[in-house]
């Protein structure tokens, strides 16, 4: 008896599973593997041998499907193989959605002999490609900024499930910017827009103010592909 079965989460099938006795499952292949295999497979087998052939069966994506594939494994002999329609969810977010929607980004620095450090700190944008924040100056990740401006930073929403994952990857040179009257009312506005408090001048100026304002200026930035787990240039 053949039977076929579909891991669903967060309503997308990840896997899917052959077996040709109920005791024993024949295969499991992953859902991005088996794509990319019906992209490079299907017309050709379906020419060749029609959908019952016993190498290759699936189903024709068509925009809010894709077909998925089981290969016959060697050892089990061969078997029909079984294509499961997968709801396709993941949606391609732009960069200025990203910015938009998040409130804190993880900056990745490393000190003078390259030992690294994360810190999650809450962000103001400022145009494109230029981020701010407030800091301590004797924080760890200030301390490395000064010794070495090269950083890594990422923005995403952890509260999204696997299927709506997506992430702003960016490389920057970041840079205590003093307190740049222009770039404190930028950060201030952004503060009050989100319910927070005003920042004056006096809060990030030495040696009184308890903070400095910081900036990273993109270099180079990147989302997630969609459907798959690999960056491309974001716009």
């Amino acid at each position: 008896m053949l039977r076929r079965e579909g891991r669903e989460v967060n309503g997308r099938f990840q896997a899917l599973s052959l077996g040709s006795h109920p005791r024993g499952w024949g295969a499991v292949v992953p859902l991005s593997y088996a794509c990319a295999r019906v992209r490079a497979r299907d017309a050709a087998h379906r020419t060749a041998q029609g959908a019952e052939s016993r190498q290759l069966a699936v189903v024709e994506p068509d925009g809010e499907h894709v077909g998925a594939l089981l290969h016959e494994r060697p050892s089990l002999g061969t078997l029909p193989l079984v294509a499961w329609p997968v709801p396709r969810t993941l949606r391609v977010v732009t960069k200025a959605e990203l910015i938009a929607g998040n409130r804190y980004m993880v900056l990745s620095t490393a000190d003078a002999s390259g030992r690294p450090w994360a810190s999650p700190v809450w962000y103001a944008p400022d145009g494109d490609e230029g981020f701010l924040w407030i800091s301590r100056p004797d924080a760890r990740h200030s301390l490395n900024i000064a010794e070495r401006p090269q950083i890594a930073l990422v923005i995403f929403d952890s509260s999204k499930p696997p299927a709506e994952r997506q992430a702003l990857y960016v490389e920057a040179v970041a840079k205590e910017v003093g307190p740049d009257p222009e770039l404190v009312a930028t950060y201030s506005d952004h503060s009050t827009s989100q319910g927070l408090g005003e920042l004056t001048v006096a809060e990030v100026s030495p040696p009184g103010g308890e903070f400095r304002l910081y900036r990273a200026a993109a270099s180079e930035m990147w989302i997630l592909e969609d459907d798959r787990d690999q960056r491309i240039p974001a716009v």
